[in-house]
C-alpha cells in the first residue's frame, strides 16, 4: 500500500544540495587482501570472548567469539583465513578494543557456516529474536543489538515499524542504493519484524526526490501490508525523533527514544541483515557503506567486511588529491579519526576522505538567532552554551536532554561557536530522562 498525501515537514533543519545522480552506481565489493581486525565490542555492550586461537583456520561465517551478556554481541569470521592473533584495534567510537586478527586466504575453499537452518516464512517470534542474537545483528539506530530491542519491544505495545532509507546528510546514499537493489527483501524483512513484535503498521520511508525509486517501490508494495511514505529530505529528517514526528505526528518528550513511543526504527541495511539471518542463517559480517569525499577517486557504495581497515578502503578507492581528514559517518554526525588503522564495524555508515579541514576561529556571539531558527527541536543552543560556560548547576529549564545532536546549530553559527559540544556536555550531565509519555502535537 502506498500513501502519497503531502506530509508536513518540520521546523528548522537545513537543506543540503544532493547531486541528481547520487546513488546511481550499483554496490561494489571490496575484497579484503590485508588482515582483518574484527572488533569484539560494539555499541554499549561488553566485549565478546574469543573461541578461536592464533594459528587456527576459520571459515566464512564461523563463530570466533561469543557473549554471555544479553547486551553483548557474538563475532563471526567475514572470510576464510587463519587467525593471526588476539589483539587490539581502534574503531571510530572506541580505542583499544579487543579484536581477532584474521589473514584472508583467497586460495582456501571453505563452505560458509550458518548460525542455523532457514526459518519459516512466519517464524515464531522467539525464534526470530534468538536468531538475530546468534547472528550478531545490531540496529544502527541506537547502536543496540536488534534481538535485545525486539525482546524489549514485546514487553510493551509497539504500533509501528519504520524502515528508513532517507539520508539527508551530503554524500550519503548507501541506504537508498540498497533499497533500490533489493526492495522485495526489505519488504519481507519489515513484515517479518512486524510479525515478531505484533506491530500494527509497517512503513518504508523514502526521499520524495527519488521519483524512480518511488515508482519501483509502488509496484513492489502492491497487495502488501507495508506502507510507502515519501518525505522531504531536509536534514535531519532521518533522526528517529524527527522521523516519528513527521510521519506519525508523535511528539516525543525530551530524553525519550522512538521505542518508548511504541515505534521501532531501523535502516535498510539492518532490515536486510535480518532477512539474511532469518532466511539464510547468515551472520552479520559485512556492511554496505558510502565511500566518498572530495579526496576519493572512485566514490560510491561498497560492501565491506567488518574489520577492514580504512587504509584498505582508501587503497581500493584511490585518492585524487591530498588527504587531510578522514570522517567515519556523515559530515554532520560523523567522527574524525586520527589514522587509517581504524576499522569498519557493523554500524559504520560511511567513510569520507576529505582534502580540507574546516576549523573556524570562535568569536563572540552576535545574537543573530540563527541557531534557534534552525534547531529542529526548538532549543536555544546559545543559551545552552552560556549555561555550560558558566557551569550552571541546573539547566533543566533549557531541556538539554531534548537535543538530538544533529549539529545544525554549529553549522549555521557565523561565530563558529561550539554549540553542539556544549549541548552534548549538558545533556550528559542531565542524565535522567523525564518520566512522561509521548503525545500527539
Amino acid at each position: 500500500m502506498s500513501l502519497f498525501r503531502r506530509r508536513p515537514s518540520f521546523r528548522g533543519g537545513y537543506w543540503f544540495a544532493q547531486p541528481r545522480d547520487a546513488g546511481a552506481e550499483p554496490i561494489a565489493d571490496i575484497s579484503p587482501t590485508a588482515p582483518l581486525a574484527v572488533p569484539l565490542a560494539e555499541g554499549s555492550g561488553p566485549a565478546a570472548s574469543p573461541v578461536v586461537e592464533a594459528g587456527q583456520a576459520v571459515a566464512p561465517g564461523q563463530l570466533i567469539a561469543h557473549s554471555q551478556d544479553q547486551d553483548g554481541l557474538p563475532a563471526h569470521a567475514p572470510v576464510a583465513g587463519n587467525v593471526v592473533e588476539i589483539g587490539r584495534v581502534d574503531t571510530a567510537n572506541a580505542c583499544d578494543v579487543p579484536a581477532i586478527v584474521i589473514a584472508p586466504d583467497p586460495v582456501r575453499r571453505a563452505d560458509p557456516q550458518s548460525v542455523g537452518p532457514p526459518l519459516s516464512d512466519r517464524p515464531d517470534p522467539d525464534e526470530v529474536i534468538e536468531r538475530l542474537s546468534a547472528a550478531g545483528v545490531i540496529n544502527t539506530v541506537g547502536d543496540e543489538p536488534l534481538g535485545q530491542q525486539l525482546a524489549r519491544a514485546r514487553q510493551q505495545p509497539i504500533q509501528h515499524v519504520i524502515v528508513n532509507s532517507i539520508e539527508s546528510q551530503p554524500v550519503l546514499v548507501a541506504q537508498r542504493r540498497q533499497l533500490a537493489e533489493q526492495p522485495t527483501n526489505v519488504l519481507d524483512a519489515a513484515e517479518m519484524i512486524g510479525h515478531a513484535i505484533g506491530a500494527r503498521r509497517l512503513w518504508v520511508t523514502v526521499s520524495d526526490a527519488a521519483k524512480d525509486l518511488i515508482r519501483s517501490l509502488q509496484r513492489c508494495c502492491g497487495g502488501r501490508p507495508t506502507r510507502l511514505a515519501a518525505l522531504t529530505p531536509k536534514y535531519p529528517q532521518e533522526s528517529p525523533v524527527i522521523l516519528v514526528h513527521t510521519l506519525l505526528g508523535l511528539a516525543m518528550p525530551p530524553g525519550r527514544n522512538a521505542l518508548d513511543a511504541g515505534v521501532l526504527v531501523l535502516d535498510v541495511g539492518t532490515a536486510l541483515a535480518v532477512g539474511r539471518a532469518v532466511r539464510g542463517g547468515q551472520p552479520h559480517t559485512h556492511r554496505v557503506l558510502t565511500v566518498g569525499g572530495d579526496a576519493a577517486e572512485r566514490p560510491g557504495c561498497y560492501r565491506v567486511a567488518v574489520g577492514t581497515s580504512l587504509a584498505d578502503v582508501c587503497e581500493h578507492v584511490g585518492l585524487r588529491g591530498p588527504l587531510r581528514r578522514v570522517v567515519v559517518g556523515g559530515l554532520m554526525t560523523g567522527l574524525a579519526v586520527p589514522d587509517l588503522n581504524t576499522v569498519v564495524t557493523r554500524t559504520t555508515s560511511a567513510v569520507l576522505f576529505l582534502s580540507q579541514s574546516w576549523r573556524g576561529r570562535p568569536i563572540a556571539c552576535v545574537r543573530c538567532g540563527a541557531c534557534v531558527e534552525h534547531c529542529p527541536v526548538g532549543l536555544a543552543p546559545a543559551s545552552l552554551l552560556s549555561a555550560f560556560e558558566l557551569d550552571q548547576a541546573d539547566a533543566s529549564d533549557l531541556y538539554p536532554e531534548a537535543c538530538i545532536e544533529c549539529g545544525v546549530c554549529s553549522l549555521v553559527c557565523p561565530s563558529h561557536l561550539p554549540l553542539l559540544l556544549a549541548a552534548q556536555r549538558l545533556k550528559a550531565r542531565a542524565g535522567v530522562r523525564r518520566p512522561v509519555e509521548a503525545t500527539s502535537p
